[in-house]
């Protein structure tokens, strides 16, 4: 029976992956003359006694004529979402609203099983994002709804246009109690009262963004990074940490958005509040996506608190992971190179002591091999910042030192750019692109944590700032004197070095040219294969 009751589970577990809309999951084992019934939510799995086929008849044909005859709402769909003219429909806050495409599902069972689709309004083309969320009930944390009402104001998250609880259609909530409430005996009781009490709830979002791996040239990609941490720092003074930064959660704006922000944060489920004592949230039940998860975080004994620091080393991390897994813009996945046997395969599996070795005690040396080893040749070029990213992510710097990082390798592609310009007019010939980005204004104050007094934690990091002030501003010199060449993008923001030139610029437009249509075709199957691989830690 116990393997009869194993084979449920992994199918329970192809069916919540398969199907979108399923609440529950009903299913039968068979072993011998005995069998039993599991029934499957998002709060996990209950059992029935185990009964003989010869002497309990009546039960089984009662659960196989009711799995075969009832409706969808009594063999776990959800009833919300209807079907016709060849659509799918669902109702939020009294509009309906049509099912456009899946942006994204969650596989397990247990959890949070959120699911995104990209919806329209019947009379409209403005795209939305509908999200299903399980979130637990009676919890202590604020939900993502009153997360995103308190940062309405931050221009890189996504604004809330309607949030509410699912229902059944006996207009009772759409919860994990529902059947464990009708259970008898206090054994029984004993036991599931420890399980977690579920809810789902829906929510309305614009705007409907791009996929990280989908950025146009690499200024794109490192302007939807910038603007991230900008948003990031913005919630962390509306005392929000987000908690779960990872290539999924930093999105661009579509490519026809005319907002200054390219880069969009999302995802505010596993956010937590921000002590204005200490300036820290809590590690809350929502861990993180595993690969992009911060080193401290990962510790058997964990950290004292979530610090903003630990979010910082998280894009350190989903910058790594993307050089080492695209091979060019617009998602274009890389095609030879296996992320488990990689040296990054600890960022795979949790590996805290390979991981954490790899990004804060390697030298500079040695931190370069490891850079050389992983990344696609496309991304040649932005190796010297992402040892400056890991430069002050080892002294635990704020988001300022960290945006100076970027906005100095982006003026350096800008001055490059602006030489191979002038060079290209000497000669006569057309300038290469658009003009050079300008640089992001500043905020006239250093980074500081949300008002109020800070003590601990928060000492800490203003200290570290003012100690990785000098070690970027070093790290830059060192940089400029090298005059390492900067590799070129395909689009209108191309930038190369004074001493690559024009020629290099030319030979980098030819090869992304020739490159592009061959490994797009694989694109969709491999980057599938890329994200099944990843797992949350709850």
């Amino acid at each position: 029976m116990r393997d009869a009751i194993d084979r449920l589970h992994s199918g329970a577990a192809s069916v919540f992956h398969a199907q979108e809309t399923r609440m529950y999951h009903i299913g039968i084992a068979f072993a011998g003359d005995l069998f039993q019934l599991a029934y499957y939510d998002r709060a996990g799995c209950v059992l029935s006694g185990t009964h003989n086929v010869h002497e309990n008849p009546g039960v089984l044909i009662r659960a196989v004529v009711g799995l075969s005859l009832f409706d969808e709402s009594y063999v776990g769909k959800d009833t919300s979402i209807t079907a016709r003219d060849r659509g799918a429909y669902m109702t939020v806050g009294g509009i309906e609203y049509e099912i456009v495409e899946l942006l994204a599902a969650g596989g397990d069972i247990l959890g949070k099983g959120t699911v995104c689709w990209r919806c329209r309004r019947p009379d409209s083309s403005e795209n939305y994002v509908i999200k299903n969320m399980w979130t637990m009930l009676g919890q202590s944390r604020k939900t993502e709804g009153e997360f995103l009402r308190r940062a309405a104001r931050v221009k890189g998250v996504p604004n809330l246009v309607c949030e509410e609880q699912v229902l059944r259609r006996n207009g009772l909530p759409q919860n994990t109690l529902w059947l464990r409430e009708t259970l008898q005996g206090s054994e029984r009781l004993a036991i599931l009262k420890d399980h977690p009490q579920m809810e789902l709830r829906r929510l309305v979002l614009q705007p409907c963004g791009r996929p990280l791996v989908d950025f146009r040239d690499k200024d794109e990609l490192l302007t939807g990074f910038n603007d991230s941490i900008m948003t990031h720092y913005q919630l962390y003074e509306h005392y929000i940490l987000h908690c779960d930064i990872s290539d999924n959660n930093i999105m661009l704006r579509a490519r026809e958005d005319t907002s200054t922000s390219r880069g969009l944060l999302v995802d505010l489920d596993s956010a937590d509040e921000v002590n204005p004592d200490t300036g820290l949230a809590h590690i809350n039940f929502g861990m993180g996506t595993v690969p992009f998860v911060a080193c401290d975080i990962l510790r058997p004994h964990g950290a004292d608190g979530r610090a903003p620091w630990h979010d910082l080393e998280s894009f350190l991390h989903v910058l790594i992971y993307i050089c080492a897994t695209c091979s060019g813009p617009s998602d274009t996945p890389r095609t030879n190179f296996d992320l488990e046997s990689s040296p990054m395969s600890p960022w795979l599996t949790g590996d805290y002591v390979r991981k954490k070795e790899i990004t804060f005690e390697y030298d500079e040396s040695a931190f370069r091999a490891f850079v050389d080893s992983v990344f696609d040749p496309y991304f040649e070029d932005l190796k010297d910042l992402v040892c400056d990213l890991r430069a002050v992510t080892r002294t635990r710097s704020d988001h300022f030192t960290v945006m100076d990082v970027f906005d100095k390798h982006m003026q350096l592609r800008a001055d490059a750019r602006a030489k191979a310009a002038a060079a290209s007019q000497k000669d006569d010939t057309p300038p290469a692109g658009a003009p050079a980005r300008k640089k992001r204004r500043r905020s006239s104050r250093r980074e500081q944590p949300p008002p109020r007094t800070r003590r601990g934690a928060t000492d800490t990091m203003a200290a570290s700032s003012a100690a990785t002030s000098s070690s970027s501003s070093s790290s830059s010199s060192s940089s400029a004197s090298n005059d390492s060449s900067l590799a070129s993008d395909d689009t209108d923001h191309t930038l190369v070095s004074s001493r690559s030139g024009l020629e290099k610029l030319t030979a980098e437009v030819q090869e992304d040219g020739s490159e592009d249509g061959s490994k797009k075709a694989e694109a969709p199957a491999l980057r599938r294969s890329q994200r099944a691989k990843r797992r949350r830690v709850r």
